[in-house]
């Protein structure tokens, strides 16, 4: 398991929805992963951001491409709800 596998299969089991777009941008000192969830968005943040900073914490213990220094971003503003 990857970090973007881990990142979707989290935000959709907190939101109740796969998020509608994960992109990364990769540079020499790791990953930017930005998440655009979809779904019901506070419980992926969590009370006073506490559930976005573990899922960060445990991303970066997983690594990407064999690089812990990962930053992942919440778009809100380009989401989607149906």
């Amino acid at each position: 398991m990857n970090s973007l596998d881990f990142i979707a299969d989290v935000t959709e089991h907190l939101t109740g929805k796969l998020p509608t777009a994960v992109d990364v941008n990769e540079d020499d000192s790791g990953a930017v992963i930005t998440v655009t969830p979809a779904g019901n968005v506070s419980s992926l943040i969590g009370k006073n951001g506490t559930t976005i900073d573990a899922i960060r914490v445990l991303c970066k213990a997983i690594g990407y491409n064999g690089k812990h220094r990962i930053k992942i971003k919440l778009d809100e503003q380009n989401r989607h709800t149906d």
